[in-house]
């Protein structure tokens, strides 16, 4: 479901909790112009609901996982109050940023207002009890979207909807869907169609965090229905790229070599139809940090420029322009240690060329992967944009970058020229880096061979 909003998003994840010194909605606030300078579309908030207490991962001192919901329509008064929130809001589309909220329809906290005021919404084990149907989230019950003999849960539904609608009427203007996959898409199709119609004049958008294979695959075998992404796309207009993230991840840690990750990318791409967006990123919340698994700070900018470059919307952690290298806890008070922004300028750059036509629009062809990556995105009308990655800290001597007149190029995200001569780029300077830069490309470009082809 391709829309151009969705294509040349730059979405600013926050955790309010560990967002600053306070953890409150006001500090997110406080911090948005800062964001909006940095290049974001939109701003994405983990959940902002109250947290149950009952069955609390980690420690009794925890302060809950915000996965954990104890009711959808009010929020966390950990970080302040409604009023707040709204001011939120407000100053975030002053700064021509989009709202997004976490939306976690999958499950509830065990002493959640829905356990207690309607415990027939929810999913029961071999016991008859409430409960998850996901060993290692005890922390959650989960709810039934249909009832035994199959028929929908018509309340529950109505009830869900009416939830993000009354969050839509508030100003948010879109949802990150949490576990996406496993609730059902004709409730996805269902809510969308149910705020479209409420809110016709209103662009919402949907993020699904669609599911890796081996969690679709262990999810089937075990009886749980588990949406494939081609599902999901008919509901949500961006996706999470899990179905590659583990071969990427591997690729950053120097544990894979990246002609790999350049063919699953092109596979990716030859399967899926031409609207589908992936959302692209390098970590999120429930991943390492880039910069603590990457072989060093260098080759997880090289990571992070790659990750702009490829086809999709982008995702910027927040603590990214800080070189931030903790994951930070779901459980308990750990502030992003932001030590004066000194990731700023690439951040920046990244979220500019994100905006390109040829980024948001064109196709993408790899060119080569060895002893750099170098990549093309190409766009009718418009100069090609190339990119060199040496993620792999590979670079020696010169890069071959065919198609590119001889001459002196600027290089969108670092300081210096790019010097072309005799169709090769000088790598001296490029070890686990990565330069960008635009031209009119002289001859057809030629894509290397991939292992599936």
């Amino acid at each position: 479901m391709l829309t151009t909003e969705a294509n040349s998003a730059v979405i600013y994840s926050v955790f309010v909790r560990q967002h600053s010194a306070e953890g409150t909605f006001d500090g997110v606030t406080s911090d948005l112009a800062r964001i909006a300078a940095l290049g974001a579309t939109h701003i994405w908030l983990l959940p902002i609901h109250p947290i149950g207490v009952k069955n609390r991962k980690h420690s009794d001192a925890s302060l809950g996982c915000p996965y954990a919901i104890r009711d959808y329509r009010t929020v966390n008064p950990e970080y302040g109050s409604l009023e707040d929130f709204q001011r939120l809001i407000k100053t975030a589309h002053e700064h021509d940023l989009k709202v997004l909220i976490d939306c976690v329809y999958n499950h509830t906290s065990p002493d959640s207002v829905l356990v207690k005021e309607h415990p027939d919404w929810f999913h029961k084990n071999d016991k008859g009890e409430i409960a998850t149907r996901f060993s290692e989230w005890w922390d959650v019950v989960d709810l039934a979207y249909y009832k035994d003999g199959g028929q929908r849960n018509e309340p529950l539904w109505e009830y869900l909807v009416e939830s993000l609608i009354y969050w839509i009427s508030l100003g948010v203007d879109g949802f990150r869907c949490d576990v996406a996959s496993v609730v059902p898409i004709d409730f996805w199709m269902e809510a969308r169609e149910g705020i479209r119609s409420k809110f016709p004049e209103r662009s919402t958008l949907w993020l699904a965090e669609s599911t890796g294979p081996s969690m679709i695959r262990s999810c089937r075998r075990m009886g749980i229905p588990m949406a494939s992404e081609a599902q999901l796309h008919q509901a949500f207009e961006l996706c999470y790229q899990y179905n590659i993230f583990k071969v990427a991840q591997r690729c950053s840690k120097g544990l894979e070599e990246m002609t790999t990750l350049l063919d699953v990318l092109r596979l990716e791409e030859a399967s899926e139809q031409p609207e589908f967006v992936k959302l692209r990123f390098v970590d999120n919340h429930d991943q390492p940090r880039i910069y603590d698994i990457a072989r060093s700070t260098e080759s997880a900018n090289a990571w992070l420029s790659f990750t702009a470059f490829i086809r999709g919307a982008f995702l910027v952690h927040h603590g990214t322009e800080s070189f931030e290298d903790r994951q930070s806890s779901l459980f308990d008070r750990e502030p992003v240690v932001w030590k004066g922004y000194p990731n700023t300028e690439l951040t920046t750059q990244l979220c500019a060329v994100k905006k390109l036509p040829q980024i948001q629009k064109g196709s993408q062809m790899f060119l080569s992967a060895s002893p750099a990556v170098c990549m093309a995105r190409v766009s009718d009308n418009a100069n090609t944009v190339f990119g060199v990655f040496d993620v792999e800290g590979r670079s020696t001597g010169q890069q071959e970058v065919r198609g590119v007149p001889d001459g002196s190029y600027r290089n969108l995200i670092g300081v210096g020229d790019i010097e072309i001569a005799g169709g090769f780029m000088s790598l001296e300077n490029l070890k686990y880096s990565a330069a960008i830069f635009e031209c009119a490309a002289h001859e057809p470009l030629i894509e290397m061979k991939s292992k599936f082809e």
